[in-house]
Protein backbone atom coordinates (compact mmCIF):
# COMPACT_ATOMS: atom_id res chain seq x y z
CA UNK A 1 0.00 0.00 0.00
CA UNK A 2 2.99 2.44 0.80
CA UNK A 3 4.29 1.63 -2.41
CA UNK A 4 1.46 2.46 -4.27
CA UNK A 5 0.62 5.62 -2.42
CA UNK A 6 4.47 6.72 -3.56
CA UNK A 7 3.97 6.10 -6.49
CA UNK A 8 0.99 8.56 -6.76
CA UNK A 9 2.93 11.16 -5.41
CA UNK A 10 5.69 10.43 -7.79
CA UNK A 11 3.27 10.75 -10.53
CA UNK A 12 1.10 13.76 -9.33
CA UNK A 13 4.14 15.84 -8.80
CA UNK A 14 5.28 15.05 -12.19
CA UNK A 15 1.51 16.19 -13.67
CA UNK A 16 2.03 19.15 -11.80
CA UNK A 17 5.47 20.16 -12.42
CA UNK A 18 4.59 19.63 -16.40
CA UNK A 19 1.75 21.98 -16.27
CA UNK A 20 3.64 24.68 -14.64
CA UNK A 21 6.93 24.57 -16.62
CA UNK A 22 5.73 27.24 -18.61
CA UNK A 23 5.19 30.45 -16.99
CA UNK A 24 4.84 34.22 -17.72
CA UNK A 25 2.27 37.03 -17.02
CA UNK A 26 -0.13 35.90 -20.13
CA UNK A 27 -0.04 32.24 -18.46
CA UNK A 28 0.12 33.34 -14.76
CA UNK A 29 -3.27 35.08 -15.38
CA UNK A 30 -4.63 32.33 -17.62
CA UNK A 31 -3.92 29.69 -14.46
CA UNK A 32 -4.97 31.88 -11.99
CA UNK A 33 -8.61 32.39 -13.70
CA UNK A 34 -8.86 28.81 -14.67
CA UNK A 35 -9.62 29.23 -18.02
CA UNK A 36 -8.26 29.44 -21.73
CA UNK A 37 -10.01 31.67 -24.01
CA UNK A 38 -9.90 31.06 -26.99
CA UNK A 39 -11.52 32.76 -30.10
CA UNK A 40 -12.55 31.50 -33.60
CA UNK A 41 -15.08 32.94 -36.18
CA UNK A 42 -18.71 33.57 -35.62
CA UNK A 43 -19.69 31.95 -38.56
CA UNK A 44 -18.43 28.31 -39.71
CA UNK A 45 -15.16 27.29 -41.90
CA UNK A 46 -15.29 23.46 -41.56
CA UNK A 47 -13.83 21.47 -41.00
CA UNK A 48 -12.05 23.61 -38.68
CA UNK A 49 -15.12 25.23 -37.24
CA UNK A 50 -18.76 23.62 -37.40
CA UNK A 51 -21.86 24.78 -35.63
CA UNK A 52 -23.01 22.39 -33.18
CA UNK A 53 -26.20 23.60 -32.02
CA UNK A 54 -24.88 26.05 -29.04
CA UNK A 55 -21.34 25.11 -29.25
CA UNK A 56 -18.82 25.20 -31.90
CA UNK A 57 -16.64 21.89 -32.97
CA UNK A 58 -13.69 21.02 -35.41
CA UNK A 59 -9.73 21.26 -35.76
CA UNK A 60 -9.28 24.42 -34.53
CA UNK A 61 -11.88 23.91 -31.59
CA UNK A 62 -9.99 20.89 -31.00
CA UNK A 63 -6.68 22.82 -30.99
CA UNK A 64 -7.82 25.07 -28.54
CA UNK A 65 -8.86 22.43 -25.85
CA UNK A 66 -5.65 20.65 -26.19
CA UNK A 67 -3.73 23.62 -25.62
CA UNK A 68 -5.72 24.26 -22.59
CA UNK A 69 -5.19 20.85 -21.67
CA UNK A 70 -1.69 20.93 -21.55
CA UNK A 71 -1.97 24.55 -19.63
CA UNK A 72 -3.98 22.52 -16.96
CA UNK A 73 -6.96 24.79 -17.53
CA UNK A 74 -10.43 24.52 -18.74
CA UNK A 75 -10.92 25.84 -22.35
CA UNK A 76 -13.76 28.53 -23.38
CA UNK A 77 -14.30 29.03 -27.17
CA UNK A 78 -15.83 31.64 -28.32
CA UNK A 79 -17.58 33.11 -31.74
CA UNK A 80 -16.57 36.21 -32.84
CA UNK A 81 -16.69 38.64 -36.06
CA UNK A 82 -13.31 37.88 -38.27
CA UNK A 83 -12.96 41.66 -39.02
CA UNK A 84 -13.02 43.76 -35.97
CA UNK A 85 -13.08 40.51 -33.89
CA UNK A 86 -10.15 38.02 -35.03
CA UNK A 87 -8.03 40.21 -36.47
CA UNK A 88 -8.05 42.70 -33.40
CA UNK A 89 -4.92 40.10 -32.87
CA UNK A 90 -2.92 41.90 -35.13
CA UNK A 91 -4.06 45.49 -34.28
CA UNK A 92 -2.09 48.30 -32.86
CA UNK A 93 -3.04 49.21 -29.40
CA UNK A 94 -5.47 45.48 -28.59
CA UNK A 95 -5.08 44.81 -24.71
CA UNK A 96 -6.00 41.17 -25.08
CA UNK A 97 -8.41 41.70 -22.80
CA UNK A 98 -11.27 39.51 -24.81
CA UNK A 99 -9.70 36.69 -26.00
CA UNK A 100 -5.88 34.66 -24.55
CA UNK A 101 -5.27 33.32 -28.61
CA UNK A 102 -7.25 33.17 -31.69
CA UNK A 103 -7.25 29.52 -33.80
CA UNK A 104 -9.71 30.62 -37.03
CA UNK A 105 -7.98 29.65 -39.89
CA UNK A 106 -5.51 32.41 -39.73
CA UNK A 107 -2.71 32.73 -42.01
CA UNK A 108 0.71 33.73 -40.64
CA UNK A 109 1.74 36.63 -42.20
CA UNK A 110 4.90 39.12 -41.90
CA UNK A 111 2.76 42.19 -41.42
CA UNK A 112 0.36 40.41 -38.82
CA UNK A 113 3.75 38.94 -37.02
CA UNK A 114 4.83 42.87 -36.61
CA UNK A 115 1.22 42.73 -34.35
CA UNK A 116 1.14 39.42 -32.59
CA UNK A 117 3.08 36.39 -31.74
CA UNK A 118 2.34 33.20 -34.27
CA UNK A 119 2.88 29.67 -33.42
CA UNK A 120 4.80 27.24 -35.83
CA UNK A 121 2.41 26.76 -38.91
CA UNK A 122 -0.08 23.16 -37.72
CA UNK A 123 -1.84 23.46 -41.40
CA UNK A 124 -0.66 24.37 -44.61
CA UNK A 125 -2.94 24.62 -47.58
CA UNK A 126 -3.93 27.45 -49.79
CA UNK A 127 -6.40 30.02 -51.84
CA UNK A 128 -8.30 28.46 -54.34
CA UNK A 129 -11.48 30.04 -56.81
CA UNK A 130 -15.31 28.67 -55.80
CA UNK A 131 -17.61 29.10 -59.01
CA UNK A 132 -20.59 27.92 -60.10
CA UNK A 133 -20.59 24.77 -61.66
CA UNK A 134 -22.95 25.84 -63.93
CA UNK A 135 -22.23 26.70 -67.46
CA UNK A 136 -21.96 30.49 -67.13
CA UNK A 137 -19.87 29.38 -64.15
CA UNK A 138 -15.63 30.00 -64.23
CA UNK A 139 -14.11 27.30 -66.00
CA UNK A 140 -10.56 28.29 -65.57
CA UNK A 141 -8.17 30.84 -63.33
CA UNK A 142 -7.66 32.82 -66.57
CA UNK A 143 -12.12 33.56 -66.99
CA UNK A 144 -11.72 35.00 -63.78
CA UNK A 145 -9.58 37.83 -65.69
CA UNK A 146 -11.99 41.37 -65.00
CA UNK A 147 -14.19 39.20 -63.26
CA UNK A 148 -15.53 40.56 -59.35
CA UNK A 149 -14.69 37.48 -57.06
CA UNK A 150 -16.10 37.54 -53.23
CA UNK A 151 -13.20 37.50 -50.46
CA UNK A 152 -13.71 37.46 -46.71
CA UNK A 153 -13.15 40.98 -45.46
CA UNK A 154 -9.89 41.69 -43.28
CA UNK A 155 -8.34 38.03 -44.98
CA UNK A 156 -5.20 37.33 -47.40
CA UNK A 157 -7.68 36.14 -50.05
CA UNK A 158 -7.67 39.37 -52.08
CA UNK A 159 -3.52 38.84 -53.02
CA UNK A 160 -5.24 35.26 -54.60
CA UNK A 161 -8.16 37.10 -56.37
CA UNK A 162 -6.03 40.01 -58.01
CA UNK A 163 -3.11 37.40 -58.91
CA UNK A 164 -5.37 35.78 -61.60
CA UNK A 165 -6.42 39.78 -62.36
CA UNK A 166 -10.15 39.37 -60.42
CA UNK A 167 -11.45 42.62 -58.82
CA UNK A 168 -12.02 41.14 -55.06
CA UNK A 169 -15.16 42.51 -53.27
CA UNK A 170 -15.06 41.74 -49.30
CA UNK A 171 -17.61 40.68 -47.74
CA UNK A 172 -18.13 40.07 -43.74
CA UNK A 173 -19.10 36.31 -43.83
CA UNK A 174 -18.60 33.42 -46.15
CA UNK A 175 -22.72 32.74 -46.08
CA UNK A 176 -22.86 36.19 -47.60
CA UNK A 177 -20.04 35.71 -50.01
CA UNK A 178 -22.02 31.55 -51.30
CA UNK A 179 -25.36 33.42 -51.37
CA UNK A 180 -24.07 36.10 -53.53
CA UNK A 181 -22.37 33.39 -56.03
CA UNK A 182 -25.07 31.31 -56.07
CA UNK A 183 -27.38 34.31 -57.16
CA UNK A 184 -24.91 34.93 -60.22
CA UNK A 185 -24.14 38.46 -58.75
CA UNK A 186 -20.21 37.87 -58.71
CA UNK A 187 -18.30 35.18 -60.70
CA UNK A 188 -16.83 33.29 -57.84
CA UNK A 189 -15.04 33.31 -54.46
CA UNK A 190 -11.55 33.01 -53.56
CA UNK A 191 -11.16 31.42 -49.91
CA UNK A 192 -8.83 28.40 -48.20
CA UNK A 193 -8.73 25.61 -50.06
CA UNK A 194 -10.25 22.89 -47.72
CA UNK A 195 -13.27 25.46 -46.52
CA UNK A 196 -13.89 25.27 -50.21
CA UNK A 197 -13.57 22.02 -50.49
CA UNK A 198 -16.60 21.46 -47.92
CA UNK A 199 -18.66 24.15 -49.58
CA UNK A 200 -18.70 22.33 -52.76
CA UNK A 201 -19.07 19.37 -51.14
CA UNK A 202 -22.77 20.50 -49.47
CA UNK A 203 -23.59 22.38 -52.44
CA UNK A 204 -23.58 20.54 -55.86
CA UNK A 205 -24.39 24.20 -57.34
CA UNK A 206 -20.74 25.06 -56.42
CA UNK A 207 -17.11 23.61 -57.65
CA UNK A 208 -13.76 24.00 -57.00
CA UNK A 209 -11.18 25.50 -60.25
CA UNK A 210 -8.13 22.73 -59.88
CA UNK A 211 -5.24 24.63 -58.61
CA UNK A 212 -4.07 26.86 -55.45
CA UNK A 213 -3.21 30.73 -55.98
CA UNK A 214 -1.28 31.21 -53.08
CA UNK A 215 0.15 29.34 -50.09
CA UNK A 216 -1.00 29.60 -46.79
CA UNK A 217 -0.08 28.81 -43.50
CA UNK A 218 -2.01 28.80 -40.18
CA UNK A 219 -1.02 29.37 -36.75
CA UNK A 220 -2.15 30.55 -33.54
CA UNK A 221 -2.20 33.85 -32.92
CA UNK A 222 -1.21 34.89 -29.13
CA UNK A 223 -0.03 38.33 -27.76
CA UNK A 224 3.70 39.29 -29.14
CA UNK A 225 6.77 38.40 -27.26
CA UNK A 226 5.20 35.90 -25.00
CA UNK A 227 7.45 33.31 -26.10
CA UNK A 228 6.57 30.65 -23.08
CA UNK A 229 3.31 30.94 -24.41
CA UNK A 230 4.62 30.31 -27.68
CA UNK A 231 6.74 27.20 -26.61
CA UNK A 232 3.91 25.60 -24.79
CA UNK A 233 1.21 26.14 -27.99
CA UNK A 234 3.93 24.94 -30.12
CA UNK A 235 4.65 21.48 -28.07
CA UNK A 236 0.62 20.62 -28.32
CA UNK A 237 1.22 21.14 -32.25
CA UNK A 238 4.32 19.18 -32.54
CA UNK A 239 2.01 16.51 -30.63
CA UNK A 240 -1.34 16.97 -31.73
CA UNK A 241 -1.58 17.98 -35.54
CA UNK A 242 -1.42 15.34 -36.90
CA UNK A 243 -3.54 13.09 -35.21
CA UNK A 244 -6.17 15.90 -35.61
CA UNK A 245 -5.87 16.09 -39.63
CA UNK A 246 -6.50 12.48 -39.40
CA UNK A 247 -9.91 13.35 -37.47
CA UNK A 248 -11.17 16.07 -39.47
CA UNK A 249 -9.69 15.52 -42.97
Amino acid sequence: MRKIFSVFIVLSVLFFAGAESWASPTLDRIRERGVLIGATTDFDTAPFIISDGDEAKGFDVDLIHAIAKKLGVDAKVIRIPWDGGITNAWTDGYDWSLFDIAASTITITDARGQKCLFSEPYFVTGQVLLTRGSADGLKTHSDAKGTTLGILQGSTAGAGAESIGAIPLPFEKYDQILEAVLAGIIGGAVMDGPVAEDYARQNPSLKVVDGFLTKEEFGVAMPSGDDEMADLVNQVISERAESLKAKWF
